[in-house]
């Protein structure tokens, strides 16, 4: 009997020494899956700097909803636009004040499928924006935008490589932090040109962007501009500060790609054409590897470009004239004798390539072809006075084309502001340019039209 029950007490040991044996073995699957998980996790692009100091990754699922407004506060609409590939999960949007993302917008069942739209009604103000898919993977963070009335949020797909590649893997990132900052554009800003240094170059090839597109860059925008407003153009150039072959790649706030190479000498221009609302970023490219050229870029809605600075600024326009059929850069306006409120006025920037000194008859400074401002003019008045004001007290001149196809100018009436009376004036047509006394110099300022004694030093 004992030696039954020593052998089963061996048979228990036996099935109970297997058991551990298969538990063991079970286990080990679990070590070696966490360095696959690893890796999986390094594939994924890491995700951009966020703007304003704010932490890179937002804090999990927030199912909270953001902070309600007081009732009655007017609100504007901020319309995401889903164009990345993939679904919109979780969407920020936190006062550039904020140290914070704060909570997501959509909430915890809400999702916005590619191709969707969904807008966000929010108060006036500047907000950093940031989508993320539905792994938390930033799609599009945007910094500094501002909300004055309705704004459009493009979020774009990543550009592919040659073989699909990632920017992750030496593509251009409109998702990164840019080199040389931002700043927030409105239509109609000044001082228009916007302005900033720049030196050009990088280790990535921007060819497999196809369309014209050469030249070496950084992954990372080198400038991104937060557009807002309704423009029929935005010119954005660089100019080398020694001549050297640079060119430009542009991302539009609809995803669309434009390249530039030499548009004036080796200096290239961008033009967007009624350019959308929203995220434009900006690649500055050497022509050559391993070059790295400084210089400045612009930002400008006027008809300048890089030969009105190339040189010292003294390249002219294609004519070398001023164009009084040209449409005129800052509008124009219909004025009777006895007109009111007078003065009317605008906003303009001088300068330009174009030196009115082959006029003769004391006229000066440099000018777009274009005129600046057109009045359509009738009635019968004794004196129409036109003048300028700068901003900063710049030298400027002013170049005038009445009615009757004279041309009559002036350069400094009071102080270093012009100022041309035209007396008993025709009805039709005046074109005015404001030209800058310095090549290359532009200058903002108003512009006066006047029946009255005002004068650049006596004005309302």
């Amino acid at each position: 009997m004992r030696t039954r029950w020593i052998g089963l007490v061996l048979v228990v040991l036996a099935i109970a020494g297997l058991a551990c044996s298969f538990s063991a073995s079970v286990a080990e699957p679990t070590a070696t899956t966490a360095p696959a998980a690893a890796a999986v996790a390094a594939t994924v692009p890491p995700a951009a700097a966020s703007p304003g100091g704010k932490p890179d990754t937002p804090p999990g699922d927030d199912s909270a909803p953001p902070p309600a407004l007081p009732a009655g506060t007017p609100t504007q609409p901020l319309t995401l636009v889903n164009n990345s590939g993939l679904a919109v999960c979780y969407v920020y949007i936190s006062p550039t004040t904020d140290s914070t993302w704060g909570a997501d917008w959509l909430g915890s069942t809400e999702t916005i499928s590619n191709g969707a739209s969904r807008a966000f009604d929010v108060a006036a103000g500047t907000y950093d924006l940031r989508a993320d898919d539905c792994s938390h993977t930033a799609l599009s963070t945007q910094g500094a935008t501002s909300v004055s009335g309705a704004v459009t949020w493009t979020v774009s797909a990543a550009p592919a490589g040659p073989s699909g590649s990632a920017p992750s893997t030496g593509g251009l990132d409109f998702g990164a932090s840019p080199n040389y900052g931002s700043v927030s554009l409105a239509a109609g800003f000044t001082p228009d040109p916007s302005s900033t240094s720049v030196t050009s170059g990088g280790s990535v090839s921007v060819s497999y962007l196809g369309s014209g597109c050469t030249g070496y860059a950084t992954a990372s925008p080198d400038f991104r501009i937060n557009w807002s407003g309704s423009s029929s153009r935005l010119r954005i150039f660089f100019v080398a500060s020694g001549g050297e072959d640079t060119t430009l790649i542009v991302n539009d706030a609809g995803g669309g790609w434009h390249c530039n190479d030499d548009s004036a000498g080796l200096d290239p221009m961008v033009e967007l054409t009624n350019p959308a609302a929203g995220q434009i970023d900006v690649w500055v490219g050497s022509y050559a590897s391993g070059d790295f050229v400084s210089g400045t870029l612009y930002v400008s809605e006027l008809s300048i470009g890089p030969g009105d600075y190339a040189s010292g600024g003294s390249s002219s326009s294609s004519s070398g004239t001023l164009d009084y059929g040209a449409s005129p850069n800052y509008g124009s306006v219909s004025l009777s004798a006895g007109f009111t409120p007078d003065p009317h006025t605008t906003s303009v920037t001088s300068g330009g390539s174009v030196s009115a000194s082959y006029l003769g008859g004391g006229c000066t400074g440099y000018a777009t072809a274009s005129p600046d401002f057109r009045i359509n003019w009738s009635g019968t008045s004794s004196r129409l006075r036109i003048f300028f004001v700068a901003s900063g007290g710049n030298d400027t001149t002013l170049i005038v084309n009445s009615a009757t196809g004279s041309w009559v100018c002036n350069d400094d009436y009071s102080g270093r502001d012009p100022l041309v009376d035209l007396n008993n004036p025709g009805a039709g047509q005046i074109d005015v340019w404001v030209g800058s006394y310095s090549s290359g110099a532009f200058v903002s300022g108003t512009l006066y039209v006047t029946e009255l004694s005002y004068t650049p030093s006596s004005h309302p």
